[in-house]
């Protein structure tokens, strides 16, 4: 079952196991035995996923004593929690982009920079797709940044097999991530592909699209442990106002078909502002973190206080806008005064 997806096996699922074995046998000094290119669409296909990833140290320490010393090393030196992409990343992309026979992006230079678009047509489906990709191919090009609608994630890389049935093949998904700037995608398993996006400035990252009433931060934790950007657009309620936070994981929200209406949501006006990011390096201050991010607990914090300030004004002249509302229109305009005062924290874009 660990190789079905929608009925037809996959090589991504085998892909990212099989990778995360081997850069975590990287970590523990394990020689972990040489595995081919994936051959999963061919018919050459392995049965046993199990034989994909077990592999046992072979004389010397075992297994639970070398976990133990990279913990205690790991704690003792603080190395997990530094500013930048996780430890694993390295050896797990380079271990992903040898077994499909890929290799990683090269610079993207300002005049390659695209937005790739890329949605579900059996989660999260756009019921007005071919208004809402006109709409969103505007505001890209009209930035002078290019545009590719890349269809459905269901139709990505499937292919047909000889004896039949079907089957998705990883490097056409791998490639399609790894060369874009942005992907703005509705919320689903396949945005786990974005751990091929490049870091920043290569690449602004996802612009994920989500639906009231549902919540996930696993993208947003796996784009941390690459160092790529997350943004996070959000529909808006029927009176026009930020959905109110939620944790749930509810799928039948999630699976719910809805119009993708730009002036009921925040997706429009966040991929607005990202395409004015400049491709050029940041240079990074002495915490290494990029300009414009705060340490978290500094960032909650100030978030916290300018929610308190400005609750305070609307209290204070009797203005029925909430508090969402009045930000959203003090940025606004900020940008019209200034053009492009906007500061842009490494994963969330916010206006001055």
């Amino acid at each position: 079952p660990a190789y079905m997806a929608r009925g037809a096996h996959s090589e991504m699922f085998a892909l990212l196991a099989q990778s995360a074995s081997l850069s975590i046998a990287n970590a523990l000094g394990i020689a972990a035995p040489p595995r081919p290119p994936l051959a999963i669409c061919t018919p050459r296909l392995i049965h046993c996923f199990d034989g994909l990833l077990s592999f046992q140290p072979k004389g010397g320490s075992s297994f639970k004593d070398r976990l133990g010393r990279w913990n205690r090393e790991m704690l003792l030196t603080g190395r997990m929690q530094q500013a930048g992409p996780n430890l694993l990343a390295a050896p797990f992309l380079a271990a992903a982009y040898r077994l499909a026979g890929s290799s990683p992006s090269a610079v993207v230079l300002p005049s390659r920079r695209r937005v790739v678009l890329l949605t579900r047509r059996t989660q999260s489906r756009w019921t007005n797709r071919p208004e809402a990709v006109r709409e969103l191919r505007a505001i890209a090009t009209g930035a002078g940044v290019g545009f590719v609608d890349a269809g459905d994630a269901e139709a990505l890389g499937r292919t047909n097999l000889p004896g039949g049935g079907a089957c998705y093949a990883a490097r056409p998904q791998l490639e399609l991530w790894r060369d874009a700037w942005l992907v703005i995608s509705v919320v689903g398993a396949h945005e786990s592909n974005l751990l091929f996006m490049p870091s920043w400035p290569k690449a602004a990252g996802l612009l994920e699209s989500t639906n009231c009433g549902f919540f996930t931060d696993s993208y947003s934790v796996l784009a941390r442990a690459v160092g790529t950007g997350h943004h996070k657009a959000q529909q808006l309620n029927a009176r026009g106002r930020q959905c109110r936070p939620s944790t749930s994981q509810d799928y039948n929200v999630l699976n719910s078909p809805r119009e993708m209406d730009l002036r009921n949501d925040t997706l429009g006006s966040l991929l607005r502002r990202l395409v004015l990011l400049q491709p050029a390096p940041l240079a990074t201050n002495a915490t290494g973190l990029l300009p414009g991010k705060l340490h978290p607990f500094l960032a909650a914090r100030q978030a916290s206080r300018a929610r308190a300030s400005i609750g305070q004004r609307l209290s204070d002249d009797g203005s029925q806008r909430s508090a969402w509302q009045r930000q959203r229109l003090q940025g606004r305009a900020a940008d019209r005064r200034t053009g492009t005062r906007l500061a842009y924290a490494y994963h969330q874009p916010a206006a001055v």
